[in-house]
């Protein structure tokens, strides 16, 4: 009897019709990404929240009574099918509904309001973490957002290329969370030798055990203005400053310049496969955010940050300080991965 060779063509074609749907299917597509990004600052000394950036009345500060029934997205199956805003917004392309679940945790501090409504919380008194296990992100909300006439709250709702956010029983264009800690500013600042009405000099100390970047400062003084830029200060290092006065503001131009990039949608990998929905995404890939975001966080705190009288000092949390102070975790499914941005800002105010 004389065998035939099978083509190879059908003898994997066979081969995949034998395999388990699953298996056959596993590494058919590019999981597609999904852009994240959280701001928020943290204050020090006298600096305080202004007024446009209060909370909602509809902001939560107790954890749910009754768990939800779904199963968090990080217990999706590696091979399955999809099963039906500090500050976090996110944006993707296409129409498909994507999974999303988050954990942040305040390792410091103790949580005292998020939004939208927790799956749990779990905290003890030195420290707090937030679940959202099965949040969906889509193009239209499935219920009407609570009114508000808060402007920073419209300002995010406007923002059209963002995707809604559907919870328990709200849905919003952010997810946000905020506490209090007992942190220390990463930066002591005195007076140096030099110090009258038309040349000051400061120095400046990092305390911390991270590097701190964009570090702004601002000193306002019986109508004389001086400024201070500097782009790192290491940690454990010392800076010693001499400024004359001026009548020119730098400050929120070099702010644009340095926490934001003309479009922040084009860092994708050309193709991304096998994603596990269990393996979280907790590091952040840079920092810079949207011009247009950039310039929500100047409207809200550019008076806080450059325009007070006495010394405010400004600077940029090096993402690792920020992973260590605020662990966050995120999740989605095996057709989709993400790419976080996060922007740390610290303020602190007084009087040298």
């Amino acid at each position: 009897m004389i065998l035939k060779a099978t083509p190879r063509w059908r003898l994997l074609a066979l081969l995949c019709l034998m395999l388990p749907a699953s298996l056959a299917s596993a590494d058919s597509w590019c999981a597609q990404p999904v852009w994240v990004h959280e701001w928020g600052v943290q204050t020090f000394g006298q600096a305080q929240r202004p007024r446009a950036a209060s909370e909602p009345s509809f902001f939560h500060q107790n954890p749910p009574s009754s768990p939800t029934t779904a199963a968090p997205v990080r217990a999706l199956p590696a091979d399955s099918g999809i099963r039906l805003l500090p500050v976090l917004q996110f944006f993707a392309s296409g129409t498909r509904e994507i999974p999303i679940g988050i954990e942040v945790g305040f390792r410091f501090g103790i949580a005292s309001s998020w939004f939208p409504q927790v799956d749990r919380r779990e905290s003890d008194p030195n420290q707090t973490q937030l679940f959202w296990d099965n949040l969906t992100l889509r193009e239209r909300p499935m219920r009407a957002p609570s009114s508000t006439d808060l402007p920073w709250v419209q300002n995010l709702r406007a923002r059209e290329s963002s995707r809604w956010i559907d919870g328990r029983s709200e849905s919003e264009r952010f997810v946000y969370y905020e506490a209090a800690t007992r942190e220390r500013s990463a930066l002591e600042v005195s007076r140096g030798r030099r110090w009258d009405l038309e040349t000051k000099e400061l120095r400046i100390r990092n305390v911390s055990q991270s590097d701190v970047h964009d570090v702004l400062i601002t000193h306002l003084e019986e109508g004389r203005r001086f400024e201070w830029q500097i782009p790192r200060i290491p940690a454990g290092r010392r800076v010693r400053l001499r400024v004359n006065a001026t009548e020119t503001t730098t400050h929120p131009e070099h702010a644009l310049q340095s926490w934001s990039v003309p479009d922040p949608f084009q860092t994708a990998e050309a193709c991304v496969m096998g994603r596990a929905p269990s393996s979280p995404t907790s590091r952040a890939a840079g920092h810079a955010l949207s011009r247009a975001e950039v310039a929500l966080i100047l409207e809200l705190w550019g008076d806080e940050f450059f325009s007070q009288q006495g010394t405010s000092v400004v600077y940029r949390e090096d993402e690792s300080s920020l992973h260590a102070a605020m662990p966050l975790a995120l999740y989605t499914d095996m057709y989709h991965y993400l790419i976080l941005k996060r922007l740390g800002l610290a303020v602190w105010r007084g009087t040298l």
